[in-house]
């Protein structure tokens, strides 16, 4: 066999084929991975349905210009030669093809499984962009991208909030989005300007929604809720009564309501002991006094909004992101006060039998930390059902969770897909050219026929 045969073989035989499954897998793995939302217990397809993504981060102009070209107009050509800003030059090129591709990558992850699952809602728990100190004009762009990574989705708006009603078909494109730190600042830096800038592009930052219950029964209350304004001390007091207002509103709501249910959706996770989840509760302060950072809500802030949602049998559960890695635990209402622990361990907090009793009867309000969307944390979606269950009377929740696996996955077909086009276009080139020659040769031997016969 020659060389150029062996190199045929090996493309239709292993490349070709590696790079079919590679891309039935990339553009179909919630089917691998058997990702899907719960059925309700009839075998019906839960009502709602809600795709929850977590802290994309949109890195941008912050990032490229630690890399910035350290050229002047007047620099001598052989300066562009010298190696610190060849390295400098090639680490911002690499740069920017890393960003537009963790874009093409966070979309590939919502189309996919917005494909492949169905859902009747989709949020974003915020940290929607990578910092909230950058311009306007960068935030401008980096909200652009933001709706072409959610491309075909639209933005919650004033409309659909006086309205109320998160029912019908329409809402399958919409986007919930929710501020968190990246976006508008943690309580020490908050400003009205941010928030407003956020409203802009992203929409609303406090409001609460019905969503209509089949069969007659009770409407789930879908809040979302800026928590990042909620903990002192805060540079805007207005900003935390606005996050109020719409608590003491929804809670006005709830207790009017019998056989109520709650999806709340906030940025910041509740307070949780060291040990629950991975990050234990931190508070930090600029020398002003302001909050600078946080990554659990406070315990008394925590234990308020439980008793004010979930409190004296309430139900529901909570979304929330911020933690990347993830989280998934229960609230229960003790003898000393709210306690938490694993969803599926004991832990903190409670006693042996006031655990085994809350088992047993699974008592309290869930709380899934959903795990980051980024590259680096696995493309993670969460998916959270609902449905009314005549049998127990009330609303009942599943939740499961949908990775697709490192951004290398999403780069690595990818390139095996380039290296199959490029050898493919070798192939061709070259089998056009042997085509070329053997009708040039035919041509030469016809016309040299002729010529012996003359």
């Amino acid at each position: 066999m020659t060389l150029k045969g062996l190199f045929v073989v090996v493309y239709l035989d292993l490349l070709v084929p590696l790079a079919v499954l590679l891309n039935i897998y990339l553009y179909f793995y919630p089917v691998f991975h058997f990702c899907s939302f719960h059925d309700a217990p009839d075998g019906s397809r839960a009502p709602f349905r809600l795709l929850a993504l977590a802290d994309p981060q949109l890195e941008g102009d912050t990032t490229l210009l630690r890399y910035a070209s350290q050229h002047r107009a007047d620099d001598p050509l052989l300066s562009y030669l010298d190696p610190h800003h060849l390295a400098r030059d090639f680490h911002r090129i690499r740069k920017t093809i890393d960003l537009w591709g963790n874009d093409l990558y966070l979309s590939h992850i919502y189309h996919t499984v917005r494909r492949g699952t169905s859902p009747t809602h989709t949020v974003v728990l915020g940290d929607l962009l990578g910092s909230q100190w950058i311009g306007p004009a960068e935030f401008e762009r980096r909200g652009s991208r933001f709706w072409n990574i959610f491309s075909n989705g639209t933005r919650v708006n004033t409309t659909d909030i006086t309205h109320g009603d998160a029912s019908g078909d329409h809402w399958r494109r919409k986007i919930i989005t929710l501020p968190g730190n990246h976006d508008i600042g943690y309580a020490g830096d908050v400003s009205r300007e941010r928030v407003d800038r956020f409203e802009t592009m992203f929409g609303p930052v406090n409001y609460m929604l019905s969503v209509t219950a089949p069969s007659g029964g009770p409407s789930l209350s879908l809040v979302v809720l800026n928590s990042m304004t909620l903990d002192e001390p805060i540079t805007d007091p207005t900003l935390r009564s606005d996050s109020h207002a719409l608590i003491q509103r929804a809670s006005e709501h709830i207790a009017a309501s019998t056989k109520h249910a709650t999806v709340l959706l906030t940025h910041l996770p509740f307070h949780k002991p060291g040990g629950v989840c991975v990050d234990p509760p931190l508070f930090t302060y600029f020398p002003t006094g302001g909050l600078r950072e946080q990554n659990h809500l406070r315990e008394a802030t925590s234990d308020g909004l439980l008793s004010e949602f979930f409190g004296a049998g309430k139900t529901g559960v909570i979304l929330t992101g911020h933690d990347h890695e993830g989280c998934d635990v229960r609230h229960v209402h003790g003898a000393t006060g709210w306690n938490v622990t694993r969803w599926e361990h004991a832990a903190h907090g409670l006693e042996a039998k006031e655990l085994a009793a809350a088992e047993a009867a699974k008592e309290g309000v869930r709380e899934i930390t959903v795990r980051s969307m980024m590259g680096g944390y696995g493309g993670n979606a969460g998916l959270l059902s609902g449905w009314w269950d005549e049998k127990s009377d009330s609303w009942k929740f599943e939740y499961s969770t949908c990775a697709i696996g490192s951004q290398y996955v999403w780069w690595g077909i990818y390139v095996v897909d380039i290296i199959c086009m490029a050898a493919g276009i070798v192939l061709f080139s070259a089998h056009n050219r042997d085509q070329a020659k053997q009708l040039e040769k035919a041509a030469k031997m016809q016309e040299e026929l002729e010529r012996k016969q003359r």
